[in-house]
């Protein structure tokens, strides 16, 4: 079997460019900021709480992971974070489940290894400068266009089937995680020195960002209700007791 960094030269998969047509937004969000020796985590241009990494600390075999943060600012909403519950994060799990989706729907390219060598290994570089990749902006299942770096070429099928999503509680929010476990899947993802950096990684982040804060501002806003009901009963009770001992 091949090493690692043998299979890295030979597969194809992760984008640096966010969606062509995400109107209003830089031309560079999305794009990985790394010196392909980088083991984590690389900042991603446009988007300053998406870091992407190895999936274990300093293990660039252990796939990789898009790490999203989402923190809460409201002092009313902070201090009801203890009492969460997986069902009060549905809607970012969600959200999630459809990043994962469009990760797997980008994990189909057409290309064989064979027709990537016929081509000249469009995903390699010369002398450190990009070689030009086939157009592949268009995919099934995927509204509008993607950058064609966002796709990897489908091979054993091993890379798609490894796609997965989670949400690890912080002191004061979570880090929604896209993450696949191939164990080439961080080469893909931040390129090396003979291979472009390629997939959806950070694509599918950039593409779902708007939905993903959305759902986490419902959460927020729903765990800031909650603060205020607490609040207002308490304060009730307090009127009552105050009452009782008037009347002594």
């Amino acid at each position: 079997m091949p090493d690692l960094n043998t299979l890295a030269r030979m597969m194809p998969g992760l984008p640096k460019a966010a969606p062509a047509n995400l109107s209003g937004r830089s031309p560079n969000m999305g794009r990985t900021i790394t010196d392909l020796s980088n083991r984590g985590p690389i900042p991603v241009s446009g988007l300053p709480s998406v870091k992407l990494s190895p999936r274990e600390s300093g293990r660039l075999d252990s796939g990789v992971k898009v790490t999203m943060a989402l923190r809460l600012k409201n002092a009313l909403a902070k201090g009801e974070w203890g009492q969460i519950n997986e069902r009060d994060l549905q809607p970012v799990q969600r959200v999630l489940d459809f990043m994962v989706k469009d990760a797997i729907a980008l994990s189909q390219g057409p290309y064989s290894l064979r027709q990537l060598a016929a081509m000249g290994h469009p995903y390699g570089r010369d002398s450190g400068t990009p070689r030009k990749v086939p157009n592949l902006s268009h995919v099934k299942k995927i509204k509008g266009t993607v950058p064609s770096l966002s796709v990897i070429n489908k091979q054993s099928g091993n890379l798609l089937r490894l796609w997965s999503s989670r949400l690890v509680m912080t002191e004061d929010g979570v880090d929604a995680l896209l993450e696949n476990s191939a164990p080439y899947a961080f080469y893909l993802a931040a390129g090396t020195r003979n291979m472009q950096a390629h997939g959806p990684f950070t694509t599918v982040a950039a593409r779902h960002r708007s939905a993903l804060l959305s759902a986490w501002m419902q959460v927020a806003r729903d765990l800031q209700k909650q603060a205020k009901a607490k609040e207002r009963q308490s304060a009730a009770m307090n009127l009552v007791l105050e009452s009782l001992n008037s009347h002594r």
